[in-house]
């Protein structure tokens, strides 16, 4: 798989993985009526029963056979574990961390700046959590360039530049090789997946975007963005598209309210959609939906984070974009104004995010993180969270895991 690009990488696993599911027909171990025993008919039915024991239990040694059979020993309680990215107190490994690698069995974490002091500091926590883990996590952090960096080049990360920098060089290449040389440094430390690049097209000048975004031409952001998608993933990090979609347009900041993008579906279609086009041509590994009501495409003015008809319907169905789906932090305000960690957590679920994020640059209560994860188990057990819609986001997560080679 790792000749073919991004894109075909997840459609062959789409494909591959739904055949290995529906399984194969049972062989026939009887033996053949009327068959000689000469010597020669002998060797040639111990060599086939060989042949045939050997095709019968195969190796993993694909990425679809490896989530295969992962996915078959799991509990629906691992599934759902494998849907939670959570962030972490401190720069040491807790007793908490621990739990929560271990017992939750969660699918992720996510690093801020508290987290890092030294490259040494970062590697050993790493280590230590995936050690603790029974299925490797995703170890994800928020790398854009300029004031958003959360692995500083005091630890051996390649400087990036701003989103809004870049934009005005407007040189692919630039953006391609920095993105290349971050995920490589990033990788040698144990992370394996940025939330990066921003695709927000930034038509609106009070909005909290900024310099994050390349820039007000939706072409050209495509075309960065897309550069940065193969940047990253060339040295063997998960990209993520973000923000789905339409915070360049908006001046509410998500973190304290929730915004509303009012806007045509055509005039999406012509601007804010087309980066996002092009990352799914790309390949990018990973899309984040955020929190923005888009009437255009959820008349009910839902947070997109929580909109079935827009995360299953029109990303998975429309866009048909096969990668993972990740929520933006449930923490921000748009949605703990609304609800708490645990409904949202549920309602993020359902609408078919397959990482569930609850992240913050403050420290989490415990607490609260356990309780997300025991409403997202009573959600499963009641019908409310089919138990095939945990599965396929708990196969998608694997998969992403098994591409990444963190999978053994």
């Amino acid at each position: 798989m790792a000749s073919l690009p991004r894109s075909l990488q997840w459609a062959s696993a789409a494909l591959a993985l739904l055949v290995l599911s529906a399984g194969s027909p049972a062989r026939s171990t009887g033996a053949m009526v009327g068959s000689t025993t000469t010597p020669q008919s002998q060797v040639a039915r111990l060599l086939a029963s060989l042949r045939g024991r050997a095709s019968a239990d195969p190796r993993p040694t694909t990425p679809q056979s490896q989530v295969a059979r992962l996915l078959a020993h799991m509990t629906q309680a691992q599934k759902v574990g494998q849907m939670l990215m959570v962030s972490f107190s401190g720069a040491s490994v807790s007793p908490q961390l621990l739990e929560m690698a271990h017992a939750w069995g969660i699918g992720g974490l996510i690093l801020y700046r508290p987290n890092v002091v030294s490259a040494a500091q970062l590697r050993a926590l790493i280590r230590a959590v995936q050690g603790a883990a029974r299925t490797p996590l995703l170890i994800a952090t928020d790398e854009e360039g300029g004031a958003t960096a959360m692995v500083p080049y005091s630890v051996g990360v390649h400087t990036l530049l701003s989103a809004g920098e870049y934009g005005r060089l407007g040189a692919s290449r630039r953006v391609y090789t920095d993105a290349a040389l971050a995920g490589r440094d990033l990788r040698v430390l144990g992370v394996t997946m940025n939330l990066a690049p921003v695709l927000d097209v930034l038509l609106d000048s009070h909005s909290p975007i900024g310099t994050r975004s390349y820039g007000g031409d939706p072409n050209l952001v495509a075309r960065l963005g897309s550069a940065a998608i193969r940047g990253y993933q060339s040295a063997g990090i998960a990209a993520t598209a973000k923000h789905f979609l339409g915070l360049g347009g908006v001046s509410v900041d998500a973190h304290t309210g929730l915004p509303t993008v009012r806007r045509s579906r055509a005039q999406l279609e012509a601007a804010e959609l087309v980066p996002f086009r092009a990352a799914a041509r790309a390949g990018a590994d990973a899309l984040m939906v955020t929190h923005a009501a888009l009437p255009a495409l959820d008349p009910t003015g839902t947070s997109a984070s929580l909109s079935r008809p827009i995360i299953t319907g029109y990303l998975r169905g429309t866009l048909g974009y096969r990668g993972v789906i990740i929520s933006d932090s449930l923490t921000m305000g748009a949605i703990t104004d609304q609800m708490g960690l645990g409904e949202a957590a549920v309602r993020a679920a359902a609408a078919g995010s397959d990482i569930v994020l609850l992240a913050s640059y403050e420290p989490l209560s415990p607490m609260a993180l356990r309780g997300a994860l025991q409403a997202l188990l009573t959600a499963v057990a009641s019908g409310r969270l089919a138990p095939a819609t945990v599965d396929a986001a708990a196969r998608r997560v694997l998969m992403l895991k098994a591409m990444l080679g963190l999978l053994r």
